[in-house]
């Protein structure tokens, strides 16, 4: 989190030069910004060039992603079962990175999901599905174009550490823009969430994904 963190920073460093250098505030000095109950207010600082360049939409997506999906849902639903002690079989998970184009082209989080009876499952759900920022402005940051389809690569890790974990379907919850990509790298639209998983102990549908819709891929092992 603080290395993409340190890279939204940049990013709006290079591309908003103004005489007083624009802050982009920290995950963890939002996450309180809101009061209990409440969405958060999370504070997403712009320039024209951000707007211009389309990148503005990227950069403020993957803010709330650190605000709202990491500290308010994914660190919580990881903790609060093994503080209560509900784990019977402690879930397989792992931080996918990406070298690309000679530089980190992105990361996603991979965790096996459990049972209500606290077993694992037969199931991984891949989270926070991105390209770090300076490899999703290369044109505008270090003159040069992308080689790498980084979500078409990390998608490949992730199937392969399924397949080494042994684990047979893969699900996760897309920005609505990534579900086309998707779909052509073999997800489908899942009819039902499987058998009540849990991430953590946060119920993967209806909560962990609230608004888009669950995808999900079988994986040959």
């Amino acid at each position: 989190m603080a290395r993409v963190h340190g890279e939204l920073q940049e990013m709006v460093t290079s591309l908003c030069p103004t005489d007083l250098t624009l802050d982009v505030p920290s995950p963890w000095g939002q996450q309180q910004r809101g009061e209990a109950g409440q969405e958060r207010n999370v504070n997403v600082p712009s320039c024209d060039k951000l707007r211009e360049t389309g990148l503005e939409a990227y950069y403020g997506n993957l803010n709330m992603l650190l605000v709202e999906a990491w500290l308010a849902k994914i660190l919580p639903g990881l903790r609060r079962p093994l503080q209560r002690g509900k784990i019977l079989q402690v879930p397989k998970a792992e931080l996918i990175t990406l070298q690309a184009d000679g530089l980190l082209g992105g990361a996603i989080f991979v965790q096996q999901l459990r049972l209500p009876t606290g077993a694992a499952a037969p199931a991984a759900m891949m989270l926070g599905i991105h390209r770090l920022p300076r490899h999703k402005a290369m044109r505008q940051m270090l003159g040069r174009a992308p080689e790498t389809v980084v979500t078409d690569a990390l998608v490949a890790k992730v199937k392969a550490w399924c397949v080494a974990q042994r684990i047979e379907r893969l699900v996760v919850c897309p920005y609505s823009e990534l579900s086309a990509r998707l779909q052509a790298l073999g997800f489908a639209p899942a009819v039902k969430a499987g058998p009540a998983y849990l991430f953590g102990d946060v119920p993967v549908a209806g909560e962990l994904c609230e608004e888009a819709g669950l995808f999900e891929t079988r994986v040959d092992l």
